[in-house]
């Protein structure tokens, strides 16, 4: 009997621990300011640069989210994206988080944006996707990834 007490006492050690470090995995982001780049590149062609991305990671958001995309459109033209005002997002457990970008009321050029990503550590990955219409009415869209690190 006393061989059978201790083995369940030890079981119970090792589910108490599991169940303590479960959270501490899905929340394995640090706080702090990142900056970053996206897979595009910005500026003109003999100066271009990659696009930067940057925000700050709080336990519960991202805020100060910034970047700037180039999006192309069916009739042929480009044009560079970026943010007027940092938006912020919420972060899930797991460490990812969405921001929505929707076009200024009476604005000539009406493209939504989505910026998806997720915090690991001291990194930062995910995808800036856009969608709609030029002032010509034309078709755009554009989807890039991005990557940062904690500075």
């Amino acid at each position: 009997m006393q061989r059978s007490r201790g083995a369940v006492g030890v079981v119970c050690a090792v589910v108490a621990v599991a169940l303590v470090a479960a959270p501490v995995a899905g929340g394995g982001y640090k706080k702090g300011s990142y900056r970053g780049t996206t897979e595009q590149a910005c500026g003109p062609p003999d100066t271009a640069r990659p696009c930067p991305i940057s925000f700050k990671a709080t336990k519960l958001l991202v805020k100060k989210l910034s970047f700037a995309a180039n999006v192309s459109c069916d009739d042929g033209s480009v044009f560079m994206l970026s943010t007027d005002t940092p938006a912020k997002a919420p972060v899930n457990q797991r460490g990812k988080f969405r921001a929505l970008f929707l076009p200024a009321p009476g604005a000539d050029v009406g493209i939504t944006t989505e910026v998806k990503g997720k915090l690991e550590r001291k990194r930062a990955k995910g995808t800036i996707t856009s969608s709609g219409s030029n002032g010509s009415a034309a078709s755009c869209s554009a989807e890039v990834e991005w990557s940062a690190r904690r500075k």
